[in-house]
Formats: C-alpha cells, sequence, structure tokens
C-alpha cells in the first residue's frame, strides 16, 4: 500500500470511528443519527462532485442511490447499536470488524475477485476477533 492509500484510510477510520462515538455522546435516536449523519455528510461529499462534475449515466446514478438507501439502513441499524442496546465498545469494533468480512465475499460473489488463503485467514482471524469482542 502506498503512503497516499495508507493516510486516507487512517481519515476514513478516524472519521467512521469518530463520529459514532460523537453520536452516541448526543443520545440521539436512531433515526435522528441517520438523519442528521446523511446531512452533515452533504457538504463535503458535494464539494468533491461538484469539483469535478459531469452527469454519470443513468443505470450508474441508480446504482449509486441504491447504495445510499442500503447505507441508510445500516445507518438507522448503527445508530441503534451506539445508542445504547450494547456496549460501545463491542457494537463498534464488531461493526467494524464485518465490514470487510462483508465486502470479500461481496467481492468473490459479485467481481470474481480472487478469494486467497490470506483471505481466508483474515476471515477467520475477523471470526476469533468478533468472538472475542463479544465477550
Amino acid at each position: 500500500m502506498n503512503f497516499q492509500a495508507f493516510i486516507c484510510c487512517l481519515i476514513a477510520a478516524l472519521s467512521f470511528g469518530s463520529w459514532a462515538l460523537i453520536a452516541r455522546f448526543a443520545q440521539l435516536p436512531p433515526a435522528w443519527v441517520a438523519a442528521l449523519v446523511g446531512i452533515g455528510t452533504l457538504p463535503p461529499v458535494l464539494l468533491g462532485t461538484i469539483k469535478g462534475f459531469n452527469v454519470p449515466p443513468t443505470k450508474a446514478l441508480i446504482l449509486g442511490l441504491s447504495a445510499g438507501l442500503i447505507n441508510g439502513f445500516g445507518l438507522l441499524a448503527y445508530g441503534k447499536l451506539i445508542g445504547g442496546m450494547w456496549d460501545v465498545s463491542k457494537t463498534l469494533p464488531i461493526t467494524l470488524v464485518l465490514t470487510p468480512i462483508v465486502i470479500t465475499v461481496g467481492a468473490r460473489i459479485f467481481f470474481a475477485e480472487s478469494f486467497t488463503s490470506t483471505k481466508m485467514l483474515g476471515i477467520i482471524f475477523g471470526a476469533v476477533a468478533i468472538y472475542f469482542l463479544s465477550r
């Protein structure tokens, strides 16, 4: 991984981890968390979109909106989790461990990406991590 990619990973991890902790501190209901996170996300995303504005094809727009809808359901569930359903020190790490597992399996199914021994080992380590984090 190059340095710039690592910095982007670090910024994303700090951002995703931080907003969940801030939302928990605010003690908002899940729907409010989802709405406010969505609204708060819009300005920086629009700035990045407007920079090189070309309208994508219709199919890409529909798929992008579908991804947004799915993300909305995820935000609602995430908001419920960080709202106190379980310890935040368990729910956030478990969610973040499950995410690359879902992506790895999904990439294999939808994009025929290779399922290497190191990816399988990562999934096993993820499952072990989830086991220990849930205790």
